[in-house]
């Protein structure tokens, strides 16, 4: 994943439609789909949250502190952290990848609490 090509959010929704058409969900029909989708942005959203604050400075975290994944001033300024620190796109995007490997193999969803 390149910051400058595509934003974070992009890139989700990427490989959920990939994940998607995996043997594991390629039988859902389309309601099922939007469920599961759903399911899949909530999930990994929550991984690559985690994974960002954990490697936030204090100021940073201030910035993003209670504004939603999908909120446009939230991508903008993740957007901006990945680009002030290349290495945490790499860390997300394995994340991202092991994530939905996994589900896919297993064709579970974990939840999030």
């Amino acid at each position: 994943m390149d910051s400058s090509d595509i934003t974070l959010k992009d890139f989700i929704d990427q490989k959920i439609d990939e994940c998607l058409q995996s043997d594991s969900f390629a039988n859902l029909d389309q309601s099922q789909k939007n469920i599961t989708t759903d399911k899949l942005k909530t999930h990994l959203y929550s991984q690559v949250f985690d994974t960002i604050v954990d490697n936030l400075n204090d100021e940073q975290a201030k910035e993003v502190e209670n504004l939603p994944f999908e909120d446009p001033t939230m991508q903008q300024r993740l957007q901006r952290f990945l680009v002030e620190s290349p290495d945490m796109i790499y860390e997300i995007e394995d994340k991202v990848l092991d994530e939905l490997d996994t589900i896919k193999q297993s064709g579970v969803v974990p939840q999030v609490y």
